[in-house]
Parts: C-alpha cells; structure tokens; sequence
C-alpha cells in the first residue's frame, strides 16, 4: 500500500491543475495493440482497464506482452476518463460500445476483460448494467489487485492519500459474477484487505501472489497466469 501512495502523489503534483474531462466516450483514450505475430490469435483479444495512474506499467506491460504473445489488445486509460464521475451505467454503455468495436474491427468474437485496481474494482458493479450481447462475448474476467471498494471517479484527493468518500462496496455485487469466467490476483501483502476471497475457489480462480500492489514488479509471471487462464487458441 505504501508503494501505491508514493506512486500516486508523484502522478498527484502534475495533476492538481488539471480540468474535468467531459468527454462521453474513451475514443481518445484507447491504446490499440494489434497482435505482431504472423497468425495473431482470432478467438479472443484483450481489453485491458487501467490503474487510476493511467496506461502505464503494469498495464503498458501487460499489454505489451500479450501482443507479443499473439493476442490483440485494447486499453482502456482509467485516469483520463474518470477524471469526470461517471455512473456504472455509463460505464457499461462504454464498455458495450468499445468491445462491439474491436470484435468488428479485428474480426474477433470474445474478448478477455482484464482490470488493474481501479480497472478491476469497478467491473463488479459494471457487470449487470453491460448488454447481453457483450456479456456473451466475454472469455475471462481477470480483476488484478481487486479491492473492497470502487470508485467511479479520480480525484485529486486520490493522489494524496485523502480516501475516496464517495467509494462503493464491491462485494454485494460479487455474486453478479460469473465464478467460472472469473480470475482475482491479489499480492499477499494485500491479503488482509483483498475483495479476492469473497470469490468462491472454485469455480473462481483466486491467486495470492507475493508482493504488493504491483506484485513485486513481475508483470511477466503475472500476465503468464492470466494468459494460462483463456481458453486454448484453435488448432
């Protein structure tokens, strides 16, 4: 927790001036990986909800990795668009709209959800609110670093330290889930304070990896786990 706080008001200080950002749609706010290898994966590509830092690190990392390994990437940067508050149902609409989007435009039927932090806690109570279309689509909801409350905002506050007091409970809608589409890592500093327990294993994959929030910083065994967990590529 002590390592989030440092990295946090470092982003905090460049950020105290900063406007709301209105904008109703992510567009601008995309990061599209397309796989590099000669025969990219054609069943499944990633959508990849960022930390309340933004695209970087973990999830720049992440992504990088899983592109390389031949699966398609979309990331969606937390910090800039809830810099203005939005609503689970806006956010779901959002989420409808860029998955119906890259499923067209890489021709790729299911999608692996994959939240960092601030990512991951919000999709519990996103769940619900997205269309039955796109939950279809949906392969495996990996929630990285998943905490016991979400907020649909990023704040100033945030990177100081100063709590969230509009913050809602995530494990009421734990349940919403489904178990076996879901995966929860948690570093074992965290343990005490982890939403991942609340799942029930199995049919919920729940891994308590050494480190903290970030890990220990070996984004490259992590993204093995989440990988190992989709469904095989075809033959």
């Amino acid at each position: 927790m002590i390592e989030r706080r440092l990295l946090l008001a470092g982003l905090g200080a460049g950020l105290l001036a900063r406007p709301a950002l209105a904008q109703r749609d992510t567009s601008q706010w995309l990061v599209e990986l397309p796989a590099t290898k000669k025969t990219p994966r054609p069943d499944v590509f990633g959508l990849i909800l960022s930390g309340d830092g933004g695209w970087r690190d973990i999830d720049r990392t992440l992504g990088r990795n899983f592109r390389n390994r031949g699966m398609s990437v979309v990331g969606f940067d937390c910090l800039n668009w809830f810099w203005t508050r939005r609503t689970p149902e806006a956010v779901a609409a959002e989420l409808d709209r860029v998955i119906a989007l890259y499923a067209r435009k890489w021709n790729i039927p299911k999608v692996a959800i994959i939240g960092y932090s601030f990512g991951a806690d919000i999709l519990p109570g996103t769940w619900p609110r997205l269309k039955q279309e796109t939950r279809d689509r949906v392969a495996l909801i990996s929630l990285l670093g998943f905490a016991k409350e979400a907020a649909f905002e990023i704040r100033v506050g945030d990177f100081l330290g100063m709590g969230r007091p509009t913050a809602v409970p995530t494990l009421p809608d734990v349940p919403g889930l489904p178990p076996e589409l879901v995966q929860c890592v948690y570093g074992t500093e965290e343990a005490a304070n982890t939403g991942c327990t609340a799942f029930a294993s199995p049919p919920a994959e729940v891994i308590g990896i050494k480190g903290g929030h970030h890990f220990d910083g070996d984004y490259r065994a992590l993204a093995d786990r989440i990988y190992a967990r989709l469904p095989p590529p075809p033959a």
